[in-house]
């Protein structure tokens, strides 16, 4: 959630007006996007749907996952509208924004990418990834 609420008011910056409140809106969607995704990735994905979600085969669950991380993406985007501008309405108005077009691909490949990671860290064990990432298995030592 704090790279997330690092980084989205910067994207909102370069992609949109630069101002304060495209700042702080950055801030409130990071936060709100993050507590969505992230509530499923942990309370469904790996919670009560994870006998499910192992059954249905790694690219499947890849494609699954991550149209479901983009959905809760905009949602959480349109609530954090709403919740700055206090104007209900602007939930479905948010979805025709034009900003839309920069941040969807930018958080298609972040949201492939990190279900991406978790699978196969679900998949071959929890550092095993981050060992052949860091060349621990190409540099051996003897022990």
């Amino acid at each position: 959630m704090l790279a997330a609420a690092a980084i989205t008011p910067f994207f909102n910056l370069l992609t949109s007006r630069a101002s304060v409140a495209e700042a702080v809106q950055g801030v409130v969607d990071a936060v709100l996007v993050s507590l969505l995704a992230g509530g499923y990735l942990i309370f469904v994905r790996d919670g009560r749907a994870r006998a499910w979600f192992r059954r249905i085969g790694f690219l499947t669950d890849l494609a699954l996952s991550s149209v479901i991380v983009l959905v809760l993406f905009l949602v959480g985007r349109a609530a954090g509208q709403v919740v700055t501008s206090f104007n209900p309405p602007r939930f479905l108005m948010s979805f025709t924004d034009a900003h839309l077009v920069y941040a969807v691909p930018f958080f298609v490949i972040i949201a492939v990418t990190v279900n991406f990671i978790l699978q196969m860290n679900r998949m071959i064990g929890g550092n095993v990834l981050g060992y052949f990432v860091t060349g621990v298995y190409t540099r051996p030592k003897a022990e």
